[in-house]
This record gives structure tokens, C-alpha cells and sequence, in this order.
């Protein structure tokens, strides 16, 4: 009917054309065209709605998976000594990993569908930081029961045809259609296939999260997985209730790493003030002074320490401090000096060099003290001089 009427108007129009008829003809004439632009359209849009009518549409596959409820045993070390002043975001074991298991699940298919396997923390909460995975990951770190120790964890899947997956973090979805907190990998079958299998695996490493209180990571269940099926599109895929395989971590011993180092008094003695002969003047001799550091763990990196003056330094070159306000002498300070005779560095790191990673053990430091005319008169009085130790361990 469309292309009827199109001829009509086109033959209208060639007689007005040739007869040159009145106005009120050429006006009919333009009316024709307009009937011929709007059946142009019209067929168009038949021709556009007939294309898509005789689209090809796949009928859906469909997917029937079974597995067994277990439980995977990771393996963490039985404990582990950390150093106590070991940078936050250190990790305090390797990573250790279940086995690639390929087959957790074992699934009939028919056509084309979607399958994998995903993870999700059980009763886990963010420490609010994250560490670099083995393989190249980024990975969360979540809190454990020890105060300061977080545990890091990472997954995979084996989807079915497309093999192992790249490992991600166990907060992380690969697609829109894997609900949260669900992680892992889905992967398209061919269509010619009748039986796939899923699986994966999970892998963790424990990481410092603030000061460490020494205690045990109980472990337990920390993830679970499941079976994933979709077929396609855009609707949610479907995590499968049950069987579900239960990845347990083993518990570990956390100690915390430190020497044990007891206070240090030293008798300076009495001295006249004949002793001091002018500015730079010291008593004599020495009074040696050992400071005891004990207990120290094996597997240390290194231990650091340093002199923290409770007063001033008044001659840093020198090595020496002001006395403590409730002295009553005036014009000396406190000179001290390392075990080879050179001033001691206030506020600066020295390295115990004595310390045997493999062994541990216990160790000294020797010092030696003087009193130290600083100015150009002694006063008689009480001398005493206030130091604090602290120690670091890496």
C-alpha cells in the first residue's frame, strides 16, 4: 500500500510540472511530495524493525554443580618473634598457601553458561591498611585477635576452561555480577563441553598493625568458598548455599622480641675542688660504667640504642651533660665516653655490633664518666647527672 501511494504522488507531480496548472494545483503538488518523504520513512522504519525481528537469539544453557563440604587446613608457622619496634606493614611470616585444588566442584552443563568459584571472609573486619601480595596483588589486611597483627589474604580460582585464575584480594569482585562480599573468577564454557569442574585456593601472610601485644592468632575459619553459576547477561550470577569448603588457618604463638635492660646507678665519688684545674679540666680516674643488656632473642636483624639526656647537652663535642636540678654544685657537667674513648653521641643511634642474630644472648656496653669543669669557678654541692636508655629492635 506504502509504495502505491508513493507512485501516485510522483505521477501528480510530473503532470503538474509539464501542464503548468494554477497555484492551487502546485500546492496539491508539494502536498504529494510531503506523502512521499512520509512514506519513505515509513518503509525505513518496516525495514529496520525487520532486521531486528530476524536477530538471532541463543537459547540459555544450563548447569547443575556438586561437590563435598570440607574443610582446607592452611598451614601457618607455629610462631613467630617479632621484632618490637618493627615498622607497621611488616610482614611477620612468608605467605603461606592451600593446594591448587581444581575440582572442589564438578558440574553437567548444557549450551553456554558461567561458572567459577568464590570466596568470602567469615567474621573478619579491616585493620585499614593493605600490603603487596607475592604475586603482584595488592591485598587487605584484617584484623586478628592480637592486638597489632593483622592477617593478609588473597584467593584464586580455577574456572573451569579458563584454568587458573590471577590471584586477587579476598574484598575484591571480578565482575558486577558476583554479589559482595563474594570474590573470585567466573569463566564462560564453550558450548561443547558436558562436564567442567571449579575450584581455587587461599593464601595469607600475618602483618604488623600497630604495637604488638604478644598473644596467640587463634586462626579457625577465615574464608569459605562456593560455587558460582550464571548464564549470561547481566542478571546476578548464583552463589550456591551449599556444599561449601571452609579454608581453616592453624594457630600461631606471637612473641614480641626485646632485651631486657635493668637500671644503672653509678657512685661518682667526692672529688675537691682542687681537682679542677680551669675550663675543659676533668676528674680523674675514670669511673667505668657498664650497661647490661640481657635476654636479648635470637633471629633480631639488629639492635640499635641510644642516650637521651634528661637535661641539656652542654658540650656535645665533648660529651658532656648538665647537671640534673637538684644538684647544688655549679660550674661542672658529667662527661661521658664510649668503650673506645671517644665523647658519647647523645640522641644518636649506636648498633649493638656484639649481637649474634643465630644465638641471641646477653650483652654490655661499657662507658666511662668524668666530671667536666665548664666554666671558669666550682662551687662545692651535690653532682648528679640523669641519662635514658632505650633500645630498638629490627
Amino acid at each position: 500500500m506504502h509504495e502505491m501511494s508513493e507512485a501516485g504522488a510522483m505521477n501528480l507531480g510530473e503532470k503538474m510540472n509539464k501542464n503548468e496548472k494554477p497555484a492551487a494545483m502546485r500546492r496539491q503538488s508539494k502536498a504529494g511530495h510531503g506523502m512521499r518523504r512520509l512514506a519513505f520513512w515509513l518503509l525505513t522504519l518496516a525495514a529496520l524493525m525487520l532486521g531486528l525481528g530476524t536477530r538471532p537469539v541463543f537459547a540459555a544453557g544450563t548447569i547443575s554443580c556438586s561437590g563435598t563440604a570440607q574443610t582446607v587446613t592452611l598451614s601457618m608457622p607455629s610462631s613467630v618473634t617479632i621484632p618490637r619496634d618493627a615498622a607497621v606493614g611488616t610482614l611477620l611470616t612468608g605467605w603461606f598457601s592451600t593446594s591448587n585444588v581444581p575440582n572442589y566442584y564438578t558440574c553437567t552443563v548444557s549450551g553456554v553458561v558461567v561458572a567459577g568459584m568464590v570466596f568470602e571472609p567469615q567474621s573478619l573486619t579491616k585493620a585499614g591498611m593493605t600490603v603487596a601480595g607475592p604475586s603482584g596483588a595488592t591485598y587487605t589486611v584484617w584484623n586478628t585477635n592480637v592486638p597489632g597483627v593483622g592477617v593478609a589474604i588473597g584467593v584464586t580460582t580455577y574456572a573451569n576452561q579458563c584454568g587458573t585464575q590471577p590471584w586477587i584480594d579476598l574484598s575484591k569482585s571480578t565482575a558486577s555480577q558476583i554479589p559482595l562480599p563474594w570474590a573470585g573468577w567466573v569463566c564462560n564454557t564453550s558450548g561443547t563441553v558436558t562436564s567442567i569442574t571449579n575450584g581455587g585456593q587461599v593464601q595469607a601472610a600475618l602483618v604488623k598493625t600497630g604495637p604488638i601485644t604478644a598473644g596467640t592468632v587463634t586462626g579457625g575459619v577465615l574464608v569459605v568458598g562456593a560455587s558460582a553459576t550464571g548464564t549470561g547477561g547481566s542478571a546476578p550470577y548464583t552463589v550456591a548455599a551449599s556444599p561449601i569448603v571452609s579454608f581453616s588457618l592453624t594457630p600461631t604463638i606471637v612473641n614480641v622480641a626485646a632485651c631486657i635492660t635493668p637500671n644503672v646507678t653509678v657512685n661518682m665519688g667526692s672529688y675537691m675542688q682542687s681537682a679542677f684545674k680551669g675550663i675543659g679540666s676533668t676528674t680523674s680516674p675514670a669511673i667505668p660504667v657498664t650497661v647490661a643488656v640481657n635476654a636479648c632473642p635470637s633471629g633480631l636483624n639488629t639492635i640499635q640504642y641510644q642516650f637521651i639526656p634528661v637535661n641539656a647537652v652542654l658540650d656535645s663535642t665533648n660529651g658532656v651533660l648538665a647537671l640534673s636540678s637538684g644538684s647544688t654544685a655549679t660550674g661542672i657537667g658529667l662527661q661521658l665516653k664510649d668503650g673506645s674513648g671517644n665523647a658519647l653521641k647523645y640522641n644518636t643511634q649506636y648498633t649493638l655490633t656484639s649481637y649474634s642474630k643465630s644465638t641471641g644472648g646477653s650483652y654490655t656496653i661499657p662507658l666511662t664518666a668524668r666530671y667536666y669543669q665548664t666554666a671558669a669557678s666550682v662551687t662545692a654541692g651535690s653532682a648528679n647527672a640523669v641519662l635514658t636508655f632505650t633500645m630498638t629492635y629490627q
